[in-house]
């Protein structure tokens, strides 16, 4: 098939306004650069706080970093290679980290290749920019030199794949900081997308105990299908969690907390509910809040290990991969798709995911209106 000379997004740009239909030129990929076809995008919370300002991006721009397509145009020669060393080939269905870092400055030798010096990260650059289209609002997506690209097999769903370089890869990483998890009991704070899946993953992973607390109800009903053992409302059952957490860890602790709320009042009662050598893991403040207040003293002398997290390297994408290929029979993360939109709706879309609080809203690329 003949690459079209023209692609379509919808284009952000400015709090408050509609998402714009655009079309862009359609040019062939130098070396290491690929063109990919997109099938399927879905819209994260951070997507939402773009939309709706909660925070900036950089504008105008193509939104979406939650995505999965078709290789559709490859260079002549050098052509991008997968995180396992092989070349991409035409027809490849993939998947590809949030970032695409150059693997030898400070911070990729450092390992936090998420925080490269030259990073360009998906979703979030200016369509006045060497790739405008290097969102998941679009029907195509550039990938740029220095990607994590992962091949996907072509029998998994779509709705369970689409989520995966966002919420499963960062609650990979987040497992890969807090360590050893077999055995150990888990607290999640936030049942949202990344706490939902990390229920599924803390089981994966053989935790002993997990428990998880959240605003609503209905998420939590959806965690206990995942595997979550102990559910709470907050900060209504606060003393009640506590209460259970002393009973079920011998008046311990918690072993590992996993922060994805971002809520301040989460962070502050973690330490007090963490034991003594416990760890605690801060992925969901992504975004401006209020000050956090903690006691240093409670933190030396618990011997407290605390660690923060944004995005997640390429490795953590496998591990992702990996974990949703194996557990697609032990648990429905598709339930994470609330509702599906094609992408010239995608205005309703983010409508309706914010009056509704949807865990994710899919954006079916391949399916076209009135098709």
């Amino acid at each position: 098939m003949d690459l079209p000379k023209t692609s379509q997004a919808m284009v952000f740009h400015e709090v408050g306004k509609p998402l714009i239909w655009t079309s862009f030129p359609l040019h062939p990929p130098e070396e290491n650069e690929a063109i990919v076809e997109l099938e399927y995008a879905s819209i994260c919370g951070s997507d939402l706080h773009s939309v709706f300002g909660k925070r900036k991006v950089p504008v105008p721009g193509v939104l979406g970093h939650e995505m999965i397509g078709e290789i559709v145009a490859l260079p002549s020669t050098n052509p991008p290679h997968d995180m396992n060393g092989e070349p991409l080939a035409l027809g490849d269905r993939v998947s590809w980290a949030i970032a695409a870092s150059c693997d030898h400055c400070f911070y990729c030798e450092d390992n936090i290749p998420q925080k490269c010096e030259s990073l360009f990260k998906y979703g979030h650059e200016r369509t006045d920019s060497q790739y405008p289209l290097s969102g998941g609002f679009a029907r195509h997506c550039y990938l740029a030199p220095g990607s994590k690209v992962v091949k996907l097999p072509k029998d998994i769903p779509a709705q369970l794949l689409s989520p995966a370089n966002c919420a499963t890869a960062t609650t990979a990483a987040a497992f890969r900081l807090a360590g050893q998890t077999k055995g150990k009991s888990i607290l999640i704070t936030g049942a949202g997308g990344l706490g939902i899946t990390a229920v599924a993953y803390a089981r994966y992973l053989g935790a002993s105990q997990v428990f998880i607390t959240d605003k609503h109800e209905s998420r939590l009903k959806l965690a206990t299908s995942m595997g979550a053992h102990h559910t709470f409302i907050v900060p209504k059952d606060g003393e009640q969690l506590k209460t259970e957490i002393l009973k079920q860890t011998h008046d311990r602790g918690i072993d590992i907390i996993l922060e994805m709320s971002g809520d301040k009042s989460a962070i502050e009662q973690g330490i007090d509910l963490l034991r003594i050598g416990g760890i605690m893991v801060w992925v969901g403040s992504v975004f401006p809040q209020e000050a956090v207040q903690l006691n240093a003293e409670q933190v030396v002398r618990k011997i407290i290990t605390l660690k923060g997290l944004h995005n997640y390297s390429g490795e953590d994408l496998q591990e992702a991969i990996q974990f949703l290929i194996s557990t697609r029979d032990n648990w429905d993360l598709t339930q994470l798709i609330e509702k599906e939109f094609t992408l010239e709706r995608i205005n309703e879309a983010f409508e309706y995911a914010r009056l509704n609080r949807c865990l994710r809203i899919g954006i079916n690329i391949s399916k076209k209106e009135g098709n």
